[in-house]
């Protein structure tokens, strides 16, 4: 299992893992407290292994890298006859120089020792040899607000239901075959 997250001001833990579930990662978001308990989660949906259009993007491979001063995890993947890749990064703190930045660096044992910061941007493009039949990231999630996509990012958000949402891209290609990408920042309350 893969995971990167980050401690919030309130000594939160925001966390991605990516864990091997034959034939692709699974990943989920989870928001722990500072002893480590999951208060908050979101479960990515992934659909077969067969499907042209999965559900979430089909990653196969994902590795952790240092890119400047920060974790990232970068991964690829493939279904039908598109090619998926993302990235998910930690962001730094909105303000390093608040003074409840202190609570987060002190976390008990139980919490994952990551660095401070405001959130996790996940960057994922698609190249598709024709127009997709939905293409985007679903989870399924009881986080009851406690995280939350950021506002202003580059795509858009449909509820199925009350606990399914749909992450999916605001623009497509004006031609085919084109790349497809998406972008979204999840913050903790």
């Amino acid at each position: 299992m893969l995971s990167i997250g980050c401690v919030t001001s309130t000594g939160m833990v925001l966390e991605a893992d990516y864990r091997f579930d034959e034939p692709m990662f699974r990943h989920r978001i989870r928001l722990l407290d500072p002893q480590g308990q999951t208060i908050a989660d979101w479960d990515a949906v992934l659909g077969g292994d067969h499907e042209d259009w999965p559900a979430s993007p089909p990653v196969q491979e994902i590795s952790r890298e240092r890119i400047g001063d920060r974790d990232c995890l970068l991964g690829v993947g493939r279904a039908g006859k598109s090619h998926w890749s993302i990235s998910v990064e930690t962001l730094p703190p909105l303000d390093a120089t608040d003074p409840t930045a202190a609570l987060a660096s002190d976390t008990s044992a139980s919490v994952k020792p990551f660095p401070l910061g405001s959130g996790l941007r996940f960057d994922i493009a698609c190249r598709c040899p024709k127009a997709p039949g939905w293409l985007g990231s679903t989870y399924r999630t009881d986080a009851a607000g406690r995280i939350t996509l950021a506002p202003g990012e580059h795509c858009k958000t449909a509820w199925c239901g009350t606990r399914m949402l749909r992450i999916e891209p605001r623009e497509m290609p004006t031609q085919w075959p084109g790349t497809v990408r998406w972008r979204y920042t999840l913050i903790a309350e």
